[in-house]
């Protein structure tokens, strides 16, 4: 195993801390005051840290960091600000992200056996996080695709009671008010300054709304980028021309197929309709950051034979393409590319905040949205919604405390991914269940 040689950066009236902080690792290491120039270091095992407090906390967050670097055989290994208290460290060729041929880059999460040790730190971190609001803004659908848990035909014996009773609860629910819509994004606004992008996902599809351009309008004169999920059935030459329109505009199309056949299997629609308003879209935007077309997979029985051509087919056509494992209850029907070394924080439950048309708010699209129920962000108001996120997520990562779903649920294996850098581009991102292929020419 290399050994590791750690560059210490540090302030001159903190030489005596960084010494005392270097040598308690016991590796080779030299010391640097911040602004000098990085001395020349044979290897690739560099560890190159800028300790603010030289506190155990950071000592342990390196150590960690180490064995993880090692655990993926990264080139290079960076913190993920979303989950790491302390940023100012990275491990091995920091020249991975421009360097000719291909490297592995590695996103460190601190696991949760780490978190436990500095409770209060990692608490501070979630408590500072603006969580991605995700808006729906429909609640039913135009179709019936058969892995639709709420719907479908295709979905485990065991869960269609748990999936049936959510939709039997939301039954006349379907569209938020244009108002309502408003109300949200201003309480979201208010609470959490700087937010510039939200979301609109399920569990209904969005462009059934009768007044979807309107939505848009409003995001647009809040100068927000927003992005859709939707099967694209809906997008006629009208409705792509008016998007048009528009500006940082990201559309998730979820396409499943690559045949007809297939789709119709899966969707019971047309393909060629939606892959000619894809096309449309493509052909007729000004430049890809005006509307950026994802297109995605979920890998199931019935087209898992289809997914290496899906990619080849869309990879230099959209801007990106999406596969992942389907799922139910936080159980993926497929084995994972890889594991992460140790339980870790869960990033559906402290990134993301889910409303529903009438303002329910839940943190998990794992499960339903009943189980995960936070509160009312109208009737009991936003604070008291995001208190009670903030106490169940941390109640988890602190004793592991959770309801029956988090306790056999393996999506929080999603929380850390490797990103694939060749010649100075970003060409993939990889997760346990799920990966990300990014067009070269678009980016």
């Amino acid at each position: 195993m290399e050994r590791p040689f750690l560059l210490l950066r540090y302030t001159a009236v903190r030489e005596n801390e960084a010494r005392r902080f270097a040598s308690a690792f016991g590796w080779d290491h030299v010391l640097a005051l911040v602004d000098a120039p990085p001395p020349a270091i044979a290897g690739d095992m560099v560890i190159a840290a800028a300790p603010r407090d030289f506190s155990s906390l950071e000592a342990d967050i390196l150590r960690d960091a180490l064995e993880d670097h090692r655990h993926h055989r990264a080139a290079l290994t960076v913190p993920n600000a979303t989950f790491t208290p302390w940023t100012a460290f990275h491990i091995g060729r920091n020249d991975a992200f421009s360097a000719p041929g291909e490297w592995i880059v590695n996103r460190y999460v601190p696991p949760l056996n780490l978190t436990r040790r500095y409770p209060e730190a990692f608490a501070a971190l979630f408590r500072s996080r603006i969580p991605g609001p995700v808006l729906a803004l429909a609640e039913q659908c135009n179709l019936r695709c058969i892995m639709c848990p709420f719907n479908g035909s295709d979905i485990p014996e065991s869960l269609i009671a748990y999936y049936r009773a959510y939709s039997d609860l939301r039954k006349g629910k379907d569209f938020i008010s244009l108002d309502d819509l408003r109300s949200m994004l201003d309480l979201l606004a208010s609470r959490f300054v700087g937010m510039r992008s939200i979301s609109f996902f399920g569990p209904g599809e969005p462009f059934r709304h009768p007044r979807i351009f309107d939505i848009l309008d409003e995001c647009s004169r809040r100068n927000m980028a927003v992005t859709f999920t939707t099967n694209g059935t809906l997008l006629d030459e009208t409705v792509v021309d008016r998007l048009l329109g528009y500006e940082r505009l990201t559309m998730t199309i979820s396409l499943d197929a690559v045949s007809p056949a297939t789709y119709r299997a899966i969707r019971r629609a047309d393909l060629g309709r939606v892959s000619g308003s894809i096309d449309r879209m493509l052909d007729r935007r000004s430049r890809p950051d005006q509307v950026r077309i994802l297109v995605s997979f979920i890998r199931q029985p019935v087209n898992e034979k289809e997914e290496d051509a899906f990619a080849a087919q869309w990879l230099h056509r959209a801007d990106e393409v999406l596969v992942a494992s389907r799922y139910y209850a936080g159980r993926p029907d497929y084995q994972p590319e890889w594991t992460p070394r140790g339980l870790l924080p869960c990033a559906h439950l402290e990134n993301s905040l889910h409303v529903l048309t009438d303002g329910e708010a839940w943190g998990c699209s794992a499960g339903t949205p009943d189980e995960f129920a936070f509160g009312n962000i109208f009737s009991h108001g936003l604070d008291a919604v995001l208190n009670a996120r903030v106490e169940y997520a941390s109640r988890r990562a602190a004793t592991g405390a959770a309801r029956d779903i988090c306790r056999e649920c393996m999506w929080w294996r999603q929380t850390q991914h490797r990103e694939i850098w060749r010649d100075g581009r970003l060409t993939e991102v990889r997760r346990p269940y799920s990966y990300r292929l990014i067009n070269p020419g678009n980016n």
